[in-house]
């Protein structure tokens, strides 16, 4: 019984971590406020509205087309803005341990110092 309460609990709160995107009866897209603004800000007013306005199936080749562009375009942006925060990470890793070299160094020589002074 107890397992049982766990497993509920769980489905629960993956619910709950999905995103708010649906669609409605009619296929509209519906989405809570923080994804609409993100969706909106990535996507441009235009494509955002034709999303969320007219079902996928009224769609023509060239809005589709038009479409998985942008998704590629915010693929690759995702992709390039990733390896700039990994190698922004990287410098920042090496210069901490560069300044812990020197931090030893100078303390290795502050102890052999004292050591041969009377």
């Amino acid at each position: 019984m107890e397992k049982l309460k766990l497993n509920t609990l769980l489905g629960d709160l993956k619910e709950a971590a999905q995103l708010d995107i649906r669609e409605d009866t009619n296929g509209q897209v519906l989405m809570g406020a923080a994804e609409e603004q993100t969706a909106r800000d990535a996507l441009g007013e235009e494509l955002f509205n034709r999303i969320t306005r007219k079902p996928f199936e009224s769609w023509t080749i060239v809005e589709l087309a038009e479409l998985a562009e942008r998704v590629d375009d915010l693929f690759r942006e995702g992709r390039e803005n990733e390896k700039a925060r990994q190698l922004a990470r990287r410098v920042m890793v090496r210069n901490y341990r560069s300044k812990l070299r020197l931090m030893r160094t100078m303390i290795s020589l502050r102890k052999s110092a004292s050591v041969f002074q009377p």
